[in-house]
């Protein structure tokens, strides 16, 4: 345990509106980073309705409503209240750092800081630099550059943040984490969900993530799915995800246009919509797939700072071919987690997938996993740990 100057364990307070029960790479990186701190400091959460669900021995949660506006008006009379406390009655047991979870939280965050005389930090994931919002740009941004410390997803995240104005010597890269699975997966479990789902043999690709323009569903379906079918008839592509709802960025492209997409290039019976699913559900998805797609595309006011789903895909021993733009580049690694290509180069994209499931090339999945283990929770806590307490 890490103890302050009066002896008493360091406390420090995460706000984010970024946290379960809401779902997204966000979420659970905000809570893996509540959670390891916790081990070794005395953790204060201001999170969304229904994260108090998540307490634990040194992790108190007080929540705020979820959306974005409410979130931050309820969250600024807390830390106000709370500040009054701290001045008044427990002084001594101030937090030492402040730290907002995305740069939406920010100015929360550093309001808290600054009436408790504590260090102000923040994790940017991207999107929270580049968001294209006036008010954004005007109010939340130049709160950021005040940050003490800045922690960001990726080396793509930090080149954002440097070129916003963040100080260069501020940042410090700590990407998401991955869990490695040690369940077992039953293949009489993937043969009764392929059933009850009417999946049937055939190679398998699969998409996950909100379905957001950012993601590039629409132009492959479009531009290389004709063709990996061409070669592999019997192709079907699985796509796990949701309209983003409680993004910053709702830039949906929507199921009905996915839909539309696939019947104008006469593959619409080789996709399939899954939606959300379980943690569980979607082991089993993974367990009966050969490829994970990541055909990313570079968008306007919009970006993929890291890419946790391409961790998630190699923890199972799935290769991702990903476009090599934004922070994905951090989260592929060539003949080893998948293969990255020329970002809009959508020929190469299905030729990769093709060679894939033709086995022309192989990603192992031995190899796979190996590099999803360099990105563990417990790593992504000890990097952390190292750089705050």
């Amino acid at each position: 345990m890490t103890m302050n100057s009066e002896g008493r364990l360091k406390t420090i307070v995460l706000i984010t509106r970024n946290f379960p029960p809401l779902l997204g790479g966000m979420e659970k990186l905000n809570f893996h980073l509540a959670k390891e701190l916790s081990k070794s400091t005395h953790m204060r959460v201001i999170g969304p309705s229904g994260a108090e669900a998540y307490r634990d021995i040194n992790l108190q949660i007080e929540t705020c409503p979820i959306s974005i506006g409410r979130f931050l008006i309820v969250a600024t009379v807390k830390v106000l209240c709370m500040s009054a406390t701290y001045r008044v009655v427990r002084k001594s047991a101030k937090p030492e750092l402040v730290l907002a979870g995305s740069g939406v939280t920010a100015p929360v965050a550093w309001l808290f800081a600054r009436c408790t005389g504590s260090k102000f930090g923040v994790y940017l994931h991207g999107l929270d630099i580049i968001a294209k919002n006036e008010i954004y740009q005007r109010i939340f941004l130049p709160i950021i550059r005040k940050a003490d410390l800045c922690i960001v997803n990726s080396s793509a995240t930090k080149q954002k943040a440097i070129d916003a104005g963040i100080a260069d010597i501020k940042i410090s890269v700590i990407p998401p984490g991955v869990e490695l699975s040690k369940r077992i997966i039953n293949e009489q479990d993937i043969i009764a969900w392929k059933a009850e789902n009417n999946i049937a043999k055939g190679p398998l690709l699969i998409s996950v993530g909100r379905l957001t323009k950012r993601k590039g569903l629409n132009e492959f379906i479009r531009l290389s799915l004709p063709k990996i079918i061409r070669a592999h008839s019997d192709t079907m592509l699985l796509v796990v995800g949701s309209d983003p709802t409680n993004a910053l960025n709702k830039s949906s492209v929507g199921i009905e246009s996915l839909e539309e997409a696939a019947v104008e290039a006469g593959v619409r019976n080789h996709v399939r919509f899954l939606g959300s699913v379980s943690d569980h559900t979607l082991e089993l998805i993974y367990a009966c797939s050969d490829v994970h797609i990541f055909p990313i595309i570079r968008v306007p006011g919009d970006m993929e700072g890291f890419g946790i789903v391409a961790l998630e895909a190699a923890a199972n021993g799935i290769p991702t071919v990903a476009f090599a733009e934004g922070g994905v580049i951090d989260a592929v690694k060539n003949d080893e987690s998948g293969f990255l290509v020329s970002p809009g180069n959508y020929r190469e994209f299905a030729d990769t997938v093709t060679d894939l499931l033709s086995q022309s090339c192989t990603i192992l999945p031995h190899k796979a996993q190996k590099f999803a283990a360099e990105f563990t929770w417990t790593r992504f806590g000890e990097k952390v740990r190292q750089l705050l307490l």
